[in-house]
């Protein structure tokens, strides 16, 4: 059996390019969509940059507000550092005020002190601790107030320091051996020596007494 298409060819004609047109809207209509997709997704990217961008910028700001602080207590710290260092060698010297007490209080009623001999000891650099030599950096300048010069002084003073000691002799008469012990332990337990030690002990007879006529050193300790 024969179809016969009475429809003129001009109708075909026409849906097919109809369906043409529908086509090519489909797609004009899907590229449409995917790049406004794409845009949104490019200016949301933008978005989170930005912020995240503003947050850095923030922390920056914030982190260079700290490092100036910083500075600034660093400048204001160096020279009360040199202060503090050069008042701690000060208050290591010893204080005669307090050896005088300490003697005072350790000599026991039975005994009398004739002298109390106060004199620097020079020791031998074998007996001391070696003292720090600072370096100057490279490029530092040298002037009156420059840190690397005030190092070197507090240095030095600290090797003077460390080679010189006070050493005090008392001698006097004691009516027994005792009296002496009682003495030396009262010097000992004073904490001003670093070394007490007895370097003669006669005996003095005045009348029927046999008295006790000693000679005692003492060696200051360095910091008290």
């Amino acid at each position: 059996m024969t179809e016969i298409d009475f429809l003129p060819a001009e109708y075909w004609n026409r849906r097919q390019s109809q369906r043409d047109q529908w086509y090519l809207l489909g797609i004009g209509v899907a590229s449409l969509i995917l790049l406004l997709a794409s845009a949104f997704h490019e200016a949301g990217n933008a978005s989170q940059i930005r912020a995240k961008l503003a947050a850095v910028e923030t922390e920056y700001k914030e982190a260079l507000v700290q490092v100036e602080e910083v500075t600034r207590l660093e400048t204001r710290r160096a020279p009360l550092a040199t202060d503090a260092k050069i008042h701690s060698l000060l208050r290591a010297r010893p204080s005669l005020s307090r050896v005088a007490a300490a003697i005072a209080t350790s000599c026991p009623p039975r005994l009398s002190l004739n002298t109390v001999r106060v004199r620097p000891v020079k020791l031998n650099r074998s007996e001391t601790k070696t003292a720090v030599v600072v370096a100057p950096s490279p490029g530092a300048s040298a002037g009156p107030g420059s840190p690397d010069l005030v190092a070197e002084q507090l240095e030095r003073f600290q090797a003077d320091r460390d080679i010189t000691r006070l050493a005090v002799e008392l001698t006097g008469i004691a009516e027994s051996d005792l009296d002496v012990t009682d003495l030396l332990a009262g010097l000992d337990k004073a904490g001003c020596f670093s070394e007490v030690k007895v370097l003669s002990i006669d005996f003095l007879p005045i009348g029927v007494l046999e008295l006790r006529e000693f000679k005692v050193h003492c060696m200051l300790a360095e910091v008290f």
